[in-house]
């Protein structure tokens, strides 16, 4: 019995070390079970997400035992390409930068900048054996080196003979496209540049290049004369042979910026065009006097005048009117070569298109109905094209009636403007024409339908003004509700609205005062705008005083420059005018020097007062009065405590004796303190 005790003790021992020492998982695997590398998605490679990862995964290899596994990801385009490692790990992944992973896929034999498939799997290595997992497909878009456009039949050095004799006969460029991102939507842009400061293939673009031509086609033609106004444009001297830098940029949303192609080196020999500065319009219309006749300015192209003109007469009859040269008749005169036949759109427009002038000196006049007109004359082809214009509109929603319709403006004859006053609000607005949108000036401050307008000022009344007089047309925005000052600020100050000098007005929209327009930095000239505001928020008016861009007005965005001198200025914002009159002498005239000749004050520019210093002034009588630059074009007289330049009244000292008189005219009211020594 105690022997058998024994051996059940010693059969029950075995089984629990045979229990102990198996994993019923291997102990069921007969086999090593390959890794599984698990399927991916497209693979887009693009220049901007070259900073991106690629993550590829797999399940474990089962050896059936323990031991060290380690991988490594292979990758094989088409059925002869090699095979390339992308990488190793130790784990069940492998994340790969996409330019690495980009560089790898093209040492495969990829393509580059092209959509195809590459196969993939995973090696996994234990105990100096390796086991290949299941293969995938995977869809990759690469991304190759960035392939600049290319000129195609131009040749460094080439020479390009302009004409006016040819002027519309075209010429044509062409280039090889460029290779960006794959599917990009490329936009090519055509420049041009004088001067160039290095060979061929310079890439120094200075900034005074011309865009030629902006396209999504690999071509592009144009007329030689547009080809010499854009390369004279560039600074080439017209009638000359120059050397002319040509170069393409190739843009897409991927590359913004552009990719620019080697420039080439061409010899273009402009020719040049005299065109009359203006055209005058002489007719029944004005008394057929070239000198006081309405003159059309030209545009920003050569030869091509437009804007619109008053054709009405006094009693309504049909205007007669030719083009002059120049303000008599001793130039080319643009008349009659057959009867003008309006023609009527399908909105009712009266229009006339592209009617042949008669340059002969016998050629009759040409007639249309007494009205306004749009007219635009192409000098170089001799024809003219006309619009009658029956009424201007604003329309939008920063207007009162929306898009819903006009607001009906006002024509002022003596301006050559429409205008209307009325509440604006935030939104857009835009100026039509007989209320219809093919007539209509866009944001560039062209007769086209272009752009809409926007107003961001303050919300309220304002006087809206249309040049139709110049070109592009210039609109004005005069907000009613006039500042107590309107501001001077230039480069007599620092560019500085916060600490500008203010002329203070009068409710009215007038503005008064005198200052030093002096250049901080020593130029000749002084510049300047005005600014009803000390900041840079709203309106402020420049240049030819029109409303600045920054309110989404056209024109006037140049500053106002005047030689460095003392000045008296003054403004009439309501009607968009101002006077700046240079004083050199203020002086002191009166019964003390029997009102012949003037006692100079002295300026001190410390602290903008004028000083004269012990004068002998008799009590009482005549008295005397402050005039500048000699005359009484401009004086000042009245309260001395608040002078007016507006022809006041002698001042007089109650006791005779010697005085210290300052002038302060810096800011309202004028003083004049008058000390007894």
């Amino acid at each position: 019995m105690k022997y058998f005790k024994y051996i059940l003790a010693l059969i029950a021992v075995s089984l629990l070390a045979v229990a102990c020492s198996e994993d019923p998982e291997e102990f069921r695997q007969t086999s090593v079970v390959a890794p599984v590398l698990k399927t991916h998605g497209m693979i887009l490679v693009t220049p901007s997400s070259k900073v991106e990862n690629v993550t590829f995964a797999w399940n474990a290899l089962r050896p059936g035992y323990k031991t060290t596994v380690n991988y490594e990801l292979f990758g094989k385009y088409g059925e002869e390409g090699a095979e390339v490692s992308f990488g190793s790990a130790s784990g069940l992944s492998l994340t790969i930068a996409k330019e690495v992973f980009n560089e790898t896929v093209l040492s495969a034999g990829a393509p580059a900048n092209q959509l195809f498939e590459m196969t993939f799997f995973v090696k996994a290595y234990y105990d100096n054996t390796s086991v290949n997992s299941n293969t995938i497909t995977v869809n990759i878009q690469s991304q190759g080196d960035l392939i600049e456009p290319e000129f195609t039949g131009l040749e460094e050095g080439q020479k390009f003979e302009l004409s006016s004799a040819t002027w519309d006969q075209n010429l044509s460029f062409a280039w090889e496209p460029a290779s960006l991102e794959v599917g990009a939507e490329i936009e090519y842009a055509v420049f041009a540049y004088f001067n160039a400061p290095a060979g061929p293939g310079s890439r120094a673009i200075p900034d005074e290049a011309v865009e030629l031509v902006r396209t999504t086609e690999t071509a592009f033609s144009m007329t030689q004369e547009a080809f010499n106004e854009l390369i004279v444009k560039a600074g080439a001297p017209e009638g000359q042979q120059s050397k002319i830098t040509l170069y393409i940029k190739a843009y897409s949303a991927e590359i913004p910026e552009g990719l620019e192609s080697a420039s080439v080196n061409i010899l273009v020999t402009t020719y040049s065009v005299s065109y009359p500065e203006k055209l005058y319009v002489v007719g029944s219309h004005q008394g057929w006097t070239p000198a006081s006749a309405p003159s059309m300015p030209m545009t920003d192209v050569k030869g091509i005048y437009e804007c619109f003109v008053n054709l009405t007469t006094a009693d309504g009859a049909d205007t007669e009117f030719k083009f002059a040269s120049q303000p008599d008749w001793d130039g080319t005169n643009l008349g009659k070569s057959g009867d003008i036949t309006p023609t009527t759109d399908a909105d009712g427009n009266l229009v006339i298109t592209d009617y042949a002038l008669n340059t002969d000196l016998s050629a009759g006049n040409l007639v249309l109905p007494s009205g306004i007109y749009r007219i635009r004359v192409n000098y170089k082809t001799k024809t003219f094209t006309a619009l009658k214009i029956e009424r201007v509109g604003i329309i939008g929603s920063a207007t009162p009636a929306g898009w819903d319709g006009d607001t009906e403006m006002t024509y002022d004859p003596a301006a050559n403007s429409w205008s209307l006053t009325t509440n604006l609000i935030g939104g857009e607005y835009k100026f039509r024409m007989n209320n219809n949108w093919t007539y209509s000036i866009g944001d560039n401050g062209q007769f086209e339908n272009g752009g809409n307008f926007t107003f961001a000022n303050t919300e309220g009344e304002y006087k809206i003004i249309v040049n139709t007089g110049v070109y592009p047309y210039q609109i004005k925005l005069i907000n009613t509700a006039f500042s107590d000052y309107l501001y001077i600020v230039g480069s007599h100050q620092g560019w500085s609205p916060s600490t500008a000098p203010g002329l203070k007005g009068n409710g009215e929209g007038i503005y008064e005062g005198f200052l030093m327009l002096k250049d901080k930095e020593g130029k000749e000239n002084c510049e300047f705008k005005f600014n009803p505001d000390q900041d840079w928020n709203n309106n402020d008016f420049g240049g030819s005083f029109d409303s600045s861009t920054n309110s989404g007005e056209t024109g006037g965005t140049s500053n106002i420059s005047v030689p460095s001198a003392y000045y008296y200025v003054k403004v009439n914002l309501a009607e968009q005018t101002f006077t700046l009159t240079p004083v050199t002498q203020v002086g002191l005239i009166g019964a003390f020097n029997d009102w012949a000749g003037d006692a100079a004050f002295t300026y001190n520019e410390t602290d903008g007062t004028w000083v004269l210093n012990a004068l002998a002034l008799p009590a009482g009588g005549d008295g005397f009065k402050i005039r500048f630059n000699g005359g009484w074009d401009l004086s000042l007289g009245g309260d001395p405590a608040d002078l007016t330049t507006d022809n006041g009244s002698n001042m007089t000292v109650a006791e005779a004796g010697n005085y210290d008189l300052v002038l302060n005219i810096l800011t309202k009211p004028y003083k004049l303190t008058i000390t007894k020594k």
